[in-house]
């Protein structure tokens, strides 16, 4: 493989946030016309596409044990790769450990969180191996930050995270909304492809099963739901009435979702950035969200919040004065002017300045 103007690296799967920022960044900058390549060190299918580097990559379903193994090989020999340690490298994800390969290696930050496991998951085995993992590598990520120079963090919460954790300065350069998938459809249509029903209001969620995607309070409000709404799950399942868990979705028909909801429901205690939130924007979808900093981030004022503080019934009772005509009609709106700030032109444009002035050229 002949060299390449910039190569991004990812240890994290395309159904999560920093393999979706990973991903996007990557085909963003080739509609740009850059010759970039990328590398993915997971342990999940991938997807064949021009400019991934291929190489013998081993996959597993297994339990934690046999993925973290499955990842750890990959690395070491993404680690031999000629091209790697010749070419300019933007690595995103939780896993930094290849800056030690590179010279002047750029560096995104999605969030520095560690798990917090809840009283429930104390006695699962696999999940507290999953989140021990999860937070030595938050760890040993913030080690090798240290040695960064050139470092973008996804928000103003996860600047604030660098700063406070490893005491450096870093880039707020925000995800964009891939606006040839996300944008208003007719909604009637898009329910008929998706088979979801014509007569019922739908509540959309797109989660995993980390605890801070909170989905115990997810359920709960589910479990309220009176005959005329139904929640769609996208992700994880949850178990509850008026619920239809559709799992992961194909990446032409998951935009689609969007245009099928009345709401986009966000209940995450904490995110560094929450990537549903600009696609539910981007698709004209009002939101109701946990009123946190990254949720203020994203929406602006103008959004619904509620506060942990308050009770299900009370969510779904702003949830239902949100539907009210003029009161829905004015969300749409504002969901849709505030989606303007996340264009991929002009947030791209500011990724290329950045890589021209950390690399000299680009």
């Amino acid at each position: 493989m002949e060299k390449p103007d910039l190569i991004i690296i990812t240890d994290m799967a395309q159904n999560t946030g920093i393999g979706t920022y990973a991903y996007s960044l990557f085909r963003a900058l080739k509609r740009a016309g850059k010759d970039v390549a990328f590398l993915y060190t997971g342990y999940r299918h991938l997807m064949k596409e021009d400019g991934i580097i291929d190489y013998r990559r081993i996959e597993s379903n297994g339990g934690y044990i046999s993925k973290a193994f499955a990842k750890w090989i990959n690395q070491q020999r993404c680690g031999k790769l000629d091209v790697l340690q010749e070419s300019n490298v933007h690595l995103c994800g939780t896993s930094y450990s290849l800056s030690r390969l590179c010279e002047d290696p750029i560096a995104t930050v999605y969030d520095m969180y560690f798990i917090k496991p809840r009283p429930s998951d104390i006695f699962n085995k696999e999940k507290m191996l999953t989140y021990s993992a999860y937070n030595l590598s938050v760890l040993k990520g913030m080690t090798d930050l240290r040695n960064i120079k050139n470092i973008i963090s996804i928000s103003e919460e996860a600047r604030k995270q660098v700063l406070s954790r490893i005491n450096k300065e870093s880039t707020v350069m925000h995800i964009w909304i891939d606006g040839l998938r996300f944008y208003p459809r007719d909604k009637t249509n898009s329910r008929k492809i998706l088979n979801l029903p014509l007569n019922r209001h739908i509540i959309l969620n797109v989660s995993g099963n980390g605890p801070n995607k909170n989905l115990d309070l997810l359920s709960s409000i589910a479990n309220r739901l009176t005959e005329d709404f139904v929640l769609v799950k996208i992700g994880h399942p949850i178990y509850a009435k008026n619920v239809i868990n559709i799992g992961v979705l194909d990446g032409e028909i998951y935009p689609l979702l969007f245009n099928s909801a009345d709401v986009y429901l966000h209940t995450s205690t904490f995110e560094g950035f929450g990537i549903p939130l600009i696609e539910a924007i981007g698709s004209g979808l009002p939101v109701i969200a946990s009123n946190t900093p990254s949720s203020r981030e994203v929406l602006g004022e103008k959004s619904t919040y509620f506060e942990f503080s308050e009770s299900p019934a009370d969510i779904l009772l702003k949830i239902k004065n949100m539907m009210l005509k003029d009161n829905y009609n004015e969300l749409v709106g504002s969901s849709l002017q505030r989606s303007r700030l996340f264009s991929e032109n002009n947030i791209i444009a500011k990724y290329i300045d950045f890589y021209k002035k950390a690399l000299g050229s680009f």
